[in-house]
């Protein structure tokens, strides 16, 4: 999974969010399940992917780089939210595209 960087992620996370969104067997799944569902598939990444080497940092400022890394997915779902809210949902609406439900 070394492949699967955090653009990838984010990228998932936006795909996920838009397939809930206009999908109509999805229709039903509540809007803040969403952004767990996105926390929760970061949080499955940094899991399974390697950790990046903090050879060249002191033992504090490895420590704190990791403890940040783990933040990353909960970052990743705002951006995710915000790529859609601001970018994606105007562009929808401008073709004519509905949310289903």
């Amino acid at each position: 999974m070394e492949w699967f960087n955090p653009v990838l992620t984010t990228v998932a996370m936006v795909v996920w969010g838009m397939v809930v969104k206009y999908w109509p067997a999805l229709a039903k799944v509540p809007n803040n399940l969403i952004s767990i569902m996105n926390v929760l598939i970061g949080f499955l990444v940094k899991l399974v992917s390697p950790e990046p080497a903090h050879a060249g940092l002191t033992e504090v400022a490895g420590t704190a780089a990791n403890a940040l890394g783990w933040a990353m997915p909960l970052l990743q779902a705002i951006a995710a939210r915000q790529v859609h809210e601001t970018f994606l949902r105007p562009l929808f609406l401008l073709f004519g595209i509905k949310r289903a439900g």
